[in-house]
């Protein structure tokens, strides 16, 4: 049997697998990622205090560092990986610039 995530004969993370665990990751402070897993936010607003900033960073950061080991057999996965990648660092260079928290 496979971890999850990994496809028989994958060296490495399935890009679905890790754009459904950084959704998780981003679940207890981000609304939208309730939604996009099929729930029902329990607010309409996004978590806005420094711990969850932090959260959402390190959400982005453990995606961002599963992604440098993914394995994307089918042209599909590769798309995938490199949309979630191109959004990930974006999302950090963003954080890391001070934008995000600047528009508190």
């Amino acid at each position: 049997m496979n971890a999850p995530g990994k496809d028989e004969g994958d060296r490495g993370e399935n890009p679905r697998a890790i754009a459904a665990q950084l959704l998780h990751d981003l679940a207890p402070v981000d609304p939208a990622a309730v939604e996009a897993l099929g729930g029902v936010p329990h607010s309409i607003r996004p978590a806005l205090a420094p711990a969850d900033f932090a959260a959402r960073h390190a959400a982005h950061l453990r995606a961002q560092q599963a992604l440098r080991a993914v394995a994307a057999p089918s042209e599909a996965d590769r798309a995938l990986a490199a949309a979630l990648r191109e959004r990930v660092d974006s999302e950090l260079a963003l954080d890391d610039a001070g934008f995000t928290t600047s528009l508190l």
